[in-house]
């Protein structure tokens, strides 16, 4: 063959046989794969487009080469094991997966920049060569249409009606590669979770007695999670093996970010051990064999550097895993099925299902155009109430917890709506009083009448009726519970009363379940964001403080059954990160997390950033270096801060903090750390500040005229000027201090310019998503709404001389929240994504 003189055969697989052979001109070994002659075509132009890849996790390939009408690859000789063979049936460490997985990701991240996707990552096409390293096989070279590969039968072509092929391996294929769907990136990331699935678990993530079980697994079936392994590596597995492709993490460069933090944990985990005093290490030595004495020998004791928490309730667990949100949950009387609204995989429309708790069944009540939500089951178990939403408004509606027979009984939107104890009649909040309608007739009757300005919803019948909890606030301020107390006939007993004073934020509103023994609320609460939203207890009959379930996280919409011991409710999973576009390529900010990072801003010697982060408990500022390592929190208010903007010389940073009541307020600190100076002390709320060039001045929003205007304040103290009288939120000011600019609404919104000593304003056209825009001396930085033509969301300069913009960069179809930063040297820009916003149901069983 050439030069190449074969040595021995290695293998056979689904594109020829593999052999060893000598290169007799560079005097070195060699892996010779011989194609097949069925679809070689396609599979030496993808190998061209592979040996442009330079990595060392994957395999190289040195030539391809044809002889007698026979198409042979030359790649490199690796000598060691495949994965699988490492992995056997015990699985291996975490520490050596992690070892393992990192590289793997990183080669995949360089293969899928260059457009490449492996389709057929498993552990037998990985390699560890003797010195540890992984090296990926056949990269770029699986679409190959074959019945067989090394391990098996499991290699497939499947061809359905479209005749659209599908090709890989049944057990480590994603939902879409199995249906036969257009592959990207995120089809590797699926497969890559399998490999990392079977690495700490010694089995496959989908398994089953044939092909089609096994494919029927992958599109229907979750894998049990594996146990004994970190929870952070755990969530990363499971992340990767969401049937939702726009659920699991978008990039490899997003999971090798990831591994990399878990192995760094573990390192300073297992560094500190090290570092123990020698005699605290004799010391417990001596103390378990003072125990063992005692007669505890069997006892399995666990070194924790703090006290073993006091047993609780029962922690949750998943009561839904479907694609797609589930929202409002509701608990038949006897806790034995939860009704709930779910808008489907391909979240479109809510409808209302039904699924017995412990059985991954579930019925669908409603169907059609129309969009149902927030269902209530009755008392005596016979009927479901729920809110539907069509062309034509509001209504409440009926049905039977198996369906149809549904009878409409309400015109009008409910703002929550609850059964009275006997299930004859519904509690609703309807505009803004708490009506009662009948469930056999439909008439109404008012039960509230709340002061000038306020609403009264979200109401909740106590378990013996005679009781009914709700919220009353106002828009844009805040919020608490009422108690109203009814006699016999529902009618109010007295005015209602007051039973917290925590001013809570009336955004997300959310829902209230009594306790079964009647002597507590649950409810979903917040005092800073919207996406702070958790559960607390609330004493109504007896003494005692407003507590948080300490087992939950971002969560709303609880509910309780009447006769079981059982807590269902929403758990909202909400992360926002930091990304980076330099002009070509875009990749995640090393300052971001698993949390909400967003509002990133420059510092002016381009050294630093300074962003919002609730990383530790509330929305803070946080600052970092330029490159986002070495994060650190410069606030420590305890609840919202936010929109930090850096003085001109760097040695202040403004930003606004939410002070309660509906109430935000403007704050400066220095860059350094220190005591916060509050700037503005109403009235109205004030917000988004930012520097004058000079520094002299802050620019903010305030709504003390009842219109959002844009007004001005001396940095060095004094009164306010107004600037605009036609409404204006996010103001930014010119390199001259000549003019403000600012969008015409509170998110996104048309640019507008305004001289800063006031005067006429004007539109300059561009459409602005989220805030996302800065100001330099030549124009306007902006992130653009994504279009119609489907082209997705984009950075644009709009150049004051031409008066018109141009395209800077593509972002694709990503979801841009708040905020765009520029560097000094304009190489660099910052923008935060949404990377998920998902909800599912939890169980707590034993909730007492």
């Amino acid at each position: 063959m050439g030069p190449y003189e074969i040595l021995a055969a290695i293998g056979s697989g689904g594109m020829g046989e593999v052999y060893r052979a000598h290169d007799t001109r560079l005097g070195r070994e060699v892996a010779i794969k011989m194609l097949r002659r069925d679809g070689h075509a396609r599979l030496l132009q993808e190998a061209r487009a592979v040996s442009a890849l330079n990595h060392s996790n994957i395999l190289g390939l040195y030539d391809i080469c044809s002889e007698n009408g026979s198409e042979f690859l030359v790649m490199e000789l690796v000598r060691g094991k495949t994965l699988d063979q490492r992995i056997g049936n015990r699985g291996i460490s975490v520490n050596e997966a992690v070892k393992y997985a990192i590289p793997i990701a990183d080669a995949l991240a360089c293969a899928h920049a260059a457009g490449i996707f492996h389709r057929d990552l498993k552990p037998s096409n990985i390699m560890v060569s003797a010195d540890g390293a992984p090296k990926i096989l056949d990269f770029g070279l699986a679409q190959a249409s074959e019945p067989k590969d090394p391990d098996g039968n499991e290699t497939r072509s499947l061809t359905g009606a479209s005749q659209q092929v599908v090709a890989g391996t049944a057990a480590y294929m994603s939902p879409e590669q199995a249906e036969g769907k257009k592959l990207d990136a995120r089809s590797d990331i699926f497969s890559f979770g399998a490999v990392m699935y079977e690495m700490v678990t010694g089995r496959r993530a989908f398994r089953g007695d044939s092909t089609a079980s096994t494919l029927a697994a992958v599109l229907h079936c979750d894998p049990e999670p594996p146990a004994n392994i970190p929870k952070e590596l755990e969530r990363i597995i499971q992340r990767c093996l969401r049937k939702d492709p726009n659920r699991r993490f978008q990039t490899m460069g997003d999971v090798r970010i990831e591994l990399e933090e878990v192995r760094e944990e573990s390192e300073s985990r297992t560094q500190a051990a090290i570092q123990a005093p020698a005699r605290k290490r004799k010391n417990w030595i001596y103390a378990l064999a003072a125990i063992a004495l005692l007669g505890f020998g069997s006892t399995v004791w666990s070194w924790r550097s703090e006290p073993a928490p006091i047993p609780g309730p029962g922690q949750p667990i998943p009561l839904t895993t479907y694609l797609g949100d589930q929202d409002w949950p509701d608990m038949s009387p006897d806790g034995s099925r939860v009704v709930f609204a779910w808008n489907g995989e391909n979240r479109s429309k809510y409808h209302i299902y039904v699924k017995p708790i412990g059985s991954e069944n579930y019925l669908q009540l409603t169907k059609g155009d129309a969009e149902e939500i927030a269902p209530k089951w009755s008392p005596n178990g016979q009927w479901i109430a729920f809110q539907r939403n069509d062309s034509a408004g509001y209504y409440t509606f009926l049905t039977t917890p198996i369906g149809g027979n549904e009878r409409k009984i309400h015109d009008g939107m409910c703002m929550g709506i609850s059964w009275s104890s006997d299930s004859k009649a519904l509690a609703c909040g309807a505009e803004k009083a708490l009506i009662l309608i009948s469930a056999e007739t439909g008439d109404t009757r008012q039960l509230t009448t709340p002061p000038e300005g306020q609403f009264d919803a979200f109401p909740a019948f106590s378990p013996d009726g005679r009781k009914l909890l709700f919220i009353r606030g106002a828009w844009n301020s805040s919020c608490d519970l009422y108690l109203l107390e009814l006699q016999r006939d529902l009618s109010p007993r007295a005015k209602p009363r007051r039973i917290t004073f925590e001013n809570a934020m009336v955004a997300n509103l959310g829902n209230l379940a009594w306790t079964a023994d009647g002597r507590q609320a649950i409810w979903a609460m917040t005092k800073t964001t919207p996406y702070h939203l958790t559960l607390y207890r609330v004493p109504i009959t007896a003494k005692g403080s407003i507590q948080p379930l300490g087992f939950v996280g971002r969560a709303l919409f609880p509910a309780i059954a009447r006769r079981q011991d059982r807590l269902a409710y929403v758990r909202w999973l909400v992360d926002v990160d930091i990304w980076r576009a330099d002009g070509h390529t875009t990749k995640r900010d090393p300052a971001s997390s698993t949390q909400l990072e967003w509002s990133p801003q420059f510092s002016p010697d381009g050294k630093r950033i300074a962003f919002e982060s609730d990383r530790s408990g509330p929305q803070e500022i946080w600052v970092a270096n330029s490159d986002g390592t070495e994060p650190l929190q410069l606030t420590n208010f305890g609840r919202h801060c936010g929109s930090p903007r850096w003085s001109p010389d760097g040695h202040w940073i403004v930003f606004d903090a939410y002070m309660g009541n509906g109430i935000r307020e403007i704050w400066a600190i220095k860059s350094s750390g220190g005591k916060p100076r509050q700037l503005t002390r109403g009235p109205g709320s004030s917000d988004v500040p930012s520097f004058s060039y000079d520094g002299k001045w802050i620019y903010f929003g305030n709504d003390r005229t009842g219109h959002h205007e844009i007004y001005k304040l001396p940095f060095a103290g004094g009164a306010a000027m107004q600037v605009t009288h036609s409404g204006g939120h996010a103001p930014q000011g010119s390199i001259d201090g000549q003019t403000i600019y600012y969008l015409d609404a509170v998110w996104s919104g048309v640019l507008h310019e305004v001289p800063a000593a006031g005067g006429q304003d004007r539109s300059l056209g561009v459409d602005v998503a989220y805030r996302a825009f800065q100001v330099v001396s030549d124009g306007i930085y902006f992130i653009a709404p994504a279009g119609k033509d489907g082209r997705g969301r984009e950075i644009r300069f709009y150049d004051f001389a031409a008066r018109k913009s141009r395209l800077i960069q593509a972002l694709g179809n990503v979801d841009t929240f708040l905020c765009l930063a520029i560097s000094p040297d304009r190489k660099t820009f910052l923008y935060p994504v949404w990377q998920e916003d998902s909800r599912n149901l939890m169980l707590v069983e034993n909730f007492r």
